[in-house]
């Protein structure tokens, strides 16, 4: 903007007074600087003897460096910027500088404003970003209090609901009633398995196909309608029953005992597992179920039926938005437990209608078919009614339940609060008529560990693999306009040019930029090819190679992506195992797989990894692997190849074995896993002689701690001190071992994290996160191959297979890790990387993650995991041979079908959630249609539910239209997810700074609004002749060649066109104006044919 003053700094007008200037200053005398000086003049730091009276007249006449200096700050490590004025006037700029790194950018005053009320409120945000404050110094007299220990809770209502059938002569879960001789005493018996009951499979917690709590009120209430009691006064669940699977059954007996004087009967629910084949005798002990007590029915008065539906007051919720909840939470629901159609609340009340799932069978033999039943819980459970949100609850006891119908698969519930974590139920039929009540349900909490050594405890192991793409019938890339970067371009434009793609190659991304500012026509897709030197098998590992590998992909991605929107496309060449007997051919290259990855997942749609081979059928299949529309592609002598996670088959039971008089290396041994670990292995598997490494050793938090449990436990332990990415210094760490207790395992878990969005991440957080994981890896790898290792375990992360946003160096770090193991497994050498998900022990790596961040690592399908179930799934991965595993709680649903982040996941959805992806709609459906009114609140609605979810909150309702998104704790990552999942549901186009430019939801609204009322208003005229002969005289004839257009132009033209010129041309003759033309002449003029028109100037 213009400013009002006389003479203008930073430009030649100072130069007059330069020598008055020098002049003036002549007296000032320089010294260091105690406080580190940052120059905008040089855009870095300065020694304050710098500072003479020749800089400050260049600080008046030279250009301001700002941004250059505030990178400056934040590469040095700063991260709070507080501007000290009457008015904030630096904010922005340093904001829009940062942008992606989520700094503390604070103003002490602002014009119009009472100044002790700003100063306060900024000394507030500087609080909220965890500067340390005196805060005696400003309210001397006050005195700190105590906070409540838990979040303030906004959570009201609760949700269930059942659906209804007969009872048949044989029960779906009863296969016998047996009258117990001389006693008044009944003995019921069943038998489950995903084999006789396959739909059990779809309730699954945390991967674990569980008995329904419902399926057992659903044997008591058949049982007890069999012998005159078909009331329940009460069922408590005791333990959950994982369905066996393979053959195994699990037998089910349901004891009724004798009446007591009102009639009332106790009964109990036990349960084994019979392996398949096996003797009865030889099956597991029996376990305790559920017990209860079943009455006789009080006679009731006429049940009332509603006759509004759904109750007036109600508002509508979403159940995509329920199951999407339920699954961040580890309820795992397929789809025939996916029965939730429409959900309303009002203030604590729930009403939901449910249906049986065609997957869920027949309902006919049943009293309430558990799948309906547990279906009505549902909107309860994920609204967080019935207890904390990211908690797992299931059903504990039920009281007061009374079941009248019969045959109905359909229901609407009624749910209310009944007291502390309990809900009261009334479920109807579409007339109103009763089915049944509950008078009250308590959840409880289920801590998933308790899975891990039951059927099913091996389940959230995973192995990636390679599958061939199915064929595509229909045109690929090839007509795309095809940019290549790099030296190897020469090669590839020429094996290109041969599938009949149009290739222009450039030197470097700049070359490009340059092109596109001569007026050279943008590309479609920029090839960016990755390709380096790979270790013969036993020479040395160098690490550096990695670094400089991810540093020049970072590179190259910023510049290409600051050059337009064309499609990226990465090509590597060997960094991945896409075949069986395949090993990893350039280990440099694997970090950047893991690099792109997490940028797919911050900028879907952008970015396309390949990895070829070197043979030119590979080369010739790029444009067809780039029309799978897949992000992550291997293509093999021609044929692509897609990347999907998978379930590791169930190993064998015994641990492997270490050897009691060797040492166990261990880095990072100090941290919360590697002491969790350590501990584990002295207790476990018997490790008698440890090495405990970390940078800080024996002087290390908790290190004494640590070496005095295990001493009790009966371990040797050595604490040592050592950074891990110095190659010497392992060196010497390996040397200290001695040689009558051999070094016989090595289990790195050193690492560190620095986060950034993709498109802020620097060169020097690549190295920062890489050199204590991948530098670290390779030098233990290098130091120990000529060693008899039994074991020797990475500790990678998932990050660097599916991708998690701002963490792209991490991942970068743990796909070398990954590749490490293959490398070393292909040169006959143990190892074996774990690429962990979420552990719920807070950690170094884990401790800053809060509720949004959880949700975000829900939202890419990865769930909390338990400290023992981590240290089971450790167990389970020794004893593979799979040289990498995906050690993980994975859900497998995806927030209202959409499909999954990562593609690894994609092959992983049911069925049921593929039907739900093609029948769902987005709330921005029609939005352009909308009466202005309705399609704002229609908005407001969009929003409020992103960003509640992208938080983790429970209820939209917690977000205030008018409150900035920066106080709702939304950082530079969020904001990202948002701007996707909002561009998702409306097709618009939306800027990565969408919620900077557009501060608060109501801002967001009418922002949006405003983009889709044009469409709503106005359908857009037909394009004109006119325009058309426009738009063609810009395309350059060579691009109709090349695209095979022109006989379609030629077909198209009129053949009798009377404005075709006959013969030659004398002066002035023939002269037509451009928009008089028609194509055949536009097209003759651009091919300067004989029957081309001259053009007269006045139509151009």
């Amino acid at each position: 903007r213009t400013i009002a003053v006389d003479y203008a700094s930073h430009s030649p007008h100072v130069e007059p007074l330069g020598a008055e200037l020098r002049s003036a200053l002549a007296g000032i005398a320089p010294r260091p600087a105690d406080i580190p000086f940052y120059s905008t003049v040089h855009g870095r730091t300065l020694d304050g003897t710098a500072l003479t009276p020749e800089y400050w007249y260049a600080n008046l006449r030279q250009p301001v460096l700002f941004a250059e200096a505030t990178r400056a700050l934040h590469a040095a490590g700063h991260a709070t910027y507080i501007e000290v004025s009457p008015h904030p006037t630096l904010t922005h700029a340093i904001e829009e500088t940062l942008e992606g790194t989520d700094p503390a950018v604070l103003h002490t005053l602002h014009r119009d404003h009472a100044g002790p009320d700003q100063l306060t409120a900024a000394l507030t945000r500087a609080h909220t970003r965890g500067l340390p404050l005196d805060w005696a110094a400003l309210y001397p007299e006050a005195h700190p209090t105590d906070l409540p220990t838990y979040p303030f809770q906004h959570a009201h209502y609760w949700l269930t609901a059942p659906a209804t059938t007969g009872l048949a002569p044989h029960h779906p879960l009863l296969t016998s009633a047996t009258p117990l001789a001389e006693r008044d005493q009944w003995l019921f018996s069943g038998r489950v398995s995903l084999r006789s009951h396959p739909w059990l499979a779809d309730h699954a917690i945390t991967g674990t196909p569980l008995l329904p709590g419902t399926a057992l009120l659903e044997m008591a209430a058949g049982a007890g309608r069999h012998i005159g009691c078909p009331d329940l006064a009460e069922l408590v669940l005791h333990a959950p029953l994982p369905v066996p699977n393979g053959g195994d059954e699990a037998v089910l007996h349901l004891e009724v005992a004798e009446p007591d004087d009102t009639g009332r009967r106790e009964f109990s629910v036990h349960a084994r597992v019979e392996p398949a084949g096996s003797r009865s005798d030889t099956a597991a002990e029996w376990s305790r179920l559920a017990t209860g007590v079943l009455t006789i029915p009080v006679a009731e008065g006429d049940r009332a039926r509603r006759s509004a539906w759904p109750p007036a007051g109600a508002a509508a919720a979403d159940p995509a938005d329920a199951y999407a909840r339920l699954a961040e939470r580890g309820y795992d629901y397929g789809p025939a437990f996916q029965g939730l159609r429409a959900m309303w609340t009002r203030g604590p009340e729930v009403f939901a209608e449910v249906d049986l799932p065609e997957s869920g069978g027949s309902a006919a033999d049943f009293i309430v078919h558990p799948a309906v039943l547990d279906a009505a819980l549902h909107a309860a459970i994920s609204t967080g009614a019935a207890g904390p949100a990211d908690s797992l609850r299931l059903p504990f006891s039920w009281s007061g339940v009374r079941m009248y119908g019969a045959g109905t698969s359909a229901v609407r519930v009624e749910a209310a609060p009944a007291g502390n974590d309990a809900v009261r139920l009334r479920l109807t039929d579409r007339t109103g008529a009763e089915v049944a009540t509950v008078d009250s349900l308590v959840l409880r909490d289920l801590r998933p560990e308790g899975l891990a050594g039951s059927a099913g405890g091996h389940r959230d192991l995973y192995t990636i693999g390679w599958s061939p793409a199915p064929d595509r019938a229909g045109p690929a890339h090839a007509a795309a306009r095809w940019a290549v970067i790099g030296a190897e371009s020469l090669k590839l434009e020429a094996v290109l040019a041969e599938a009949g793609t149009a290739v222009q190659e450039y030197p470097d991304p700049g070359a490009l930029v340059s092109a596109l500012g001569s007026g050279a026509p943008a590309p479609d897709v920029v090839v960016l090819p990755m390709a380096y030197d790979s270790p013969a098998p036993g020479a040395s590992v160098r690490a550096e190679d990695a670094r400089a590998a991810a540093r020049r992909a970072l590179e190259l991605l910023h510049d290409v992506s600051a050059a337009g929107p064309a499609t990226i496309l990465v090509l590597t060449r060997g960094a991945v195992t896409a075949l069986p007997d395949e090993a990893v051919r350039d280990l440099a290259a694997a970090p950047v797989w893991g690099l792109v990855r997490s940028a797919q997942t911050e900028q879907p749609g952008r970015f396309v990894l390949v990895d070829a081979d070197d043979t030119a059928a590979s080369l010739r299949a790029l444009p067809d692997a780039l029309a799978t529309g897949e992000p992550q592609v291997a293509v093999r002598e021609g044929r692509i190849h897609l990347p999907r996670l998978s379930r590791a088959p169930r190993g064998a039971a015994a641990p492997a074995s270490f050897d009691p008089e060797g040492t166990v290396l261990i880095t990072g041994a100090t941290g919360t896993l590697g002491a969790l670990l350590a501990r584990h292995l002295v207790a476990r598997h018997g490790v008698r002689r440890l090495l405990l490494a970390s940078r800080r050793g024996p002087d290390a938090p908790g290190a004494d701690a640590l070496r005095a449990d295990l001493t009790a436990l009966g371990a040797t332990v050595t604490l040592a001190a050592c950074d891990v990415a110095d190659r010497d210094a392992v060196a010497a760490l390996i040397a200290s071992v001695p040689g009558d207790h051999r070094l016989t395992g090595v289990i790195h878990a050193a690492g560190v994290l620095d986060d950034a969005t993709f498109d802020a991440l620097g060169a020097d957080q690549i190295d920062r996160v890489m050199r204590p994981k991948a530098d670290a890896a390779a030098h233990l790898h290098d130091l120990t191959r000529d060693l008899d290792l039994s074991a020797f375990v990475l500790f990678s992360s998932v990050a660097g297979v599916l991708g998690t946003g701002g963490q792209a160096n991490y991942a970068a770090a743990n796909a070398y890790l990954d590749a490490l193991a293959e490398h070393r497994r292909a040169s006959g050498l143990a190892a074996t990387s774990l690429a962990w998900g979420l552990w719920s022990e807070a950690s170094e790596m884990t401790g800053h993650l809060g509720a949004a961040e959880t949700a975000r690592m829900a939202r890419s399908g990865v769930l909390p995991m338990s400290t023992d179930h981590g240290l089971a799934l450790f167990d389970a991965a020794l004893h593979r041979d799979d040289p990498v595993l995906v050690a993980a709680q994975i859900t497998r649903f995806h927030r209202g079908g959409a499909r999954p982040p990562s593609p690894l996941l994609r092959g992983s959805a049911r069925r049921g959630e593929a039907r739900a992806a093609a029948a769902g709609g987005s709330d921005a459906r029609g939005l352009a249609d909308l009466p202005d009114a309705e399609r704002n609140r229609a908005l407001l609605r969009l929003v409020h539910k992103h960003t509640a979810t992208l938080l983790g909150r429970d209820a939209s309702e917690e977000i205030q239209p008018d409150q900035p998104f920066s106080d709702m704790g939304v950082d530079s990552l969020i904001a990202l997810e948002l701007r996707n999942s909002l561009k998702a549901e409306t097709g618009l186009e939306l800027s990565s700074g969408l919620l900077f430019d557009h501060p608060t939801p109501k801002a967001l609204v009418q922002y949006l609004d405003g983009k889709l009322r044009p469409a709503a208003e106005d359908p857009g005229p037909e394009i004109t002749d006119a325009e058309i002969r426009t738009m063609l005289k810009r395309i350059p004839v060579e691009r109709i060649r090349d695209e095979g257009l022109l006989d379609v132009l030629f077909g198209l033209a009129d053949p009798v066109s009377p404005r075709r010129t006959e013969g030659p041309p004398g002066p002035g003759a023939g002269e037509v104006p451009l928009d008089d033309m028609g194509v055949d002449d536009l097209v003759n003029l651009a091919l300067e044919t004989d029957n081309s028109p001259r053009m007269n100037d006045s139509g151009d």
